[in-house]
């Protein structure tokens, strides 16, 4: 997987002190796509980049006691969070490992489930081929990747307040993989597809995000934190280095209180984001 540096370092720190402000942000999304997998009990189920394990828990009161879960994430600091909140789920198990790699048991899960954590290989056929062995055939899938930057208000308009101070991004910092790698169906098809999952179909939804994290009276104040804490701005300024970091954040923190400061929506800053929900059959 790429970024996996990252992720075992602020990045994967920041996801799992955060994960109560991520769950808000991705509420919407969760809902959605539980809602296409439809887990039904006694089933067993593989949450890819489970995160800080809130899906791995609602997959596992989906599928009861007579079923298994297994959430694998590549940061070892959201592993450890999801292995705290699933000690009362006897069903669930969790694995650190790089999903692309892992030797996952073979026809041992009856569906595939992933929030937004599908979208980070640098080599998609190969690492869905990896996971499909783990499959039983005709296993369902039910994924969600994030569509087109120009339509997902929640990250353009941060990042474009972060041009303004850091200048363009470099060529190679916005090259997939990374959170909009699937914005094209066209490369879902070509991921799944070439991985030999069929039955492939992407359908577009509006969810809005809220975003925000602590206890800040000022819902803008709250946004500009979480902002700088996780996601594309965030990994912005890790790309600048500690030193050039410190630097800028003031200049950056001002840009975005003035870009997010429109966006307030009763208490909270409430933007667009524009998402596929993937089906597939293995």
């Amino acid at each position: 997987m790429a970024d996996a540096p990252v992720w075992h370092g602020d990045m994967g720190r920041n996801w799992a002190r955060l994960h109560e402000a991520t769950d808000r942000q991705l509420a919407e999304v969760g809902d959605a796509v539980l809602s296409l997998l439809a887990a039904k009990p006694g089933e067993s189920i593989l949450d890819l980049g489970c995160g800080a394990g809130t899906t791995t828990l609602a997959i596992a009161e989906g599928v009861g006691l007579a079923g298994r879960v297994t959430g694998v994430d590549i940061s070892p600091d959201l592993v450890a969070r999801t292995r705290q909140r699933a000690r009362p789920f006897p069903q669930v198990t969790v694995i650190e490992a790089d999903a692309a790699e892992h030797a996952f048991e073979p026809e041992a899960y009856d569906a595939l489930f992933s929030r937004h954590g599908c979208m980070f290989f640098a080599d998609p056929p190969a690492a869905f081929a990896n996971i499909r062995r783990g499959l039983k055939p005709g296993a369902r899938v039910a994924m969600s990747a994030f569509g087109p930057l120009a339509e997902n208000p929640w990250a353009a308009v941060p990042l474009a307040a972060a041009e303004s101070v850091l200048g363009p991004a470099r060529a190679e910092a916005q090259a997939p993989p990374g959170p909009f790698a699937w914005a094209d169906p066209s490369v879902i098809e070509m991921a799944l597809g070439g991985a030999g999952f069929c039955a492939i179909g992407c359908e577009g939804r509006t969810v809005t995000f809220t975003i925000g994290v602590g206890d800040d009276p000022d819902p803008v104040e709250r946004a500009c934190r979480m902002v700088l804490s996780i996601g594309p701005v965030a990994r912005r300024v890790i790309d600048e280095g500690d030193d050039a970091a410190e630097r800028v954040r003031p200049v950056l923190t001002a840009a975005l209180t003035t870009a997010l400061a429109p966006h307030v929506r009763d208490g909270w800053v409430r933007l667009p984001a524009r998402i596929w929900l993937v089906s597939a059959s293995a």
